[in-house]
């Protein structure tokens, strides 16, 4: 049987930032500069999660006693296999998994036959760094992150996944936070007129 490789497509708010694919048998995801996928986002604890390879090839999704939780198809887990097309949310992040074929491995009689599938360039480590953060933010059109002038003072809204898997936004009232939090209500309110026109 051949080996199977995890491909991450990871977007920020349904926008895709970044594809890659691993080959190793574990993937940290947090906030740690050495993490498999690095994020430097305050949504994302600095060990947030862990993916293990198990023996039959899929991966086994575990939380590492995250601020925010992670969760799997919207539901909070602390640990449980991924399967094909499950989507991980981690803070503002999601990552949709896919299971290919390894065949970097010697073909047997069973796969020899031609595909059109192609594995793309192996990638050990992911960093999404805050301008890059906010460079997304950017060509969104979103307001950028900057990161509290104090501690209980905050100027950005983080948005959370609540018990139910429901998104939550939480505010340090602050006036930039209130300035914000208006911003954004305004951004819902024309997404729902948009939806409910259509």
């Amino acid at each position: 049987m051949l080996g199977l490789l995890l491909e991450l497509q990871i977007c920020m708010r349904g926008r895709e930032v970044e594809r890659r694919t691993f080959t190793q048998d574990s993937v940290r995801i947090g906030r740690d500069p050495k993490a498999d996928i690095s994020i430097d986002n305050p949504s994302v604890s600095w060990d947030h999660a862990i993916l293990e390879k198990q023996q039959d090839g899929r991966y086994r999704l575990q939380d590492l006693e995250s601020a925010n939780g992670t969760y799997v198809n919207r539901q909070r887990v602390r640990k449980t296999f991924v399967r094909e097309a499950d989507v991980i949310g981690i803070g503002k992040f999601t990552f949709t998994v896919t299971y290919r074929e390894d065949r970097r491995q010697a073909s047997t009689p069973f796969s020899s036959k031609k595909t059109d599938v192609h594995v793309e360039p192996v990638g050990l480590t992911f960093a999404l760094s805050r301008a890059e953060i906010d460079r997304l933010l950017q060509v969104s059109n979103l307001p950028p992150l900057v990161p509290p002038s104090t501690p209980g003072e905050g100027t950005e809204p983080e948005i959370e996944l609540d018990e139910s898997g429901s998104p939550a936004i939480r505010f340090f009232l602050s006036h930039r936070g209130q300035l914000v939090l208006s911003f954004i209500t305004g951004l819902c309110v024309g997404f729902l007129l948009d939806r409910w026109a259509r």
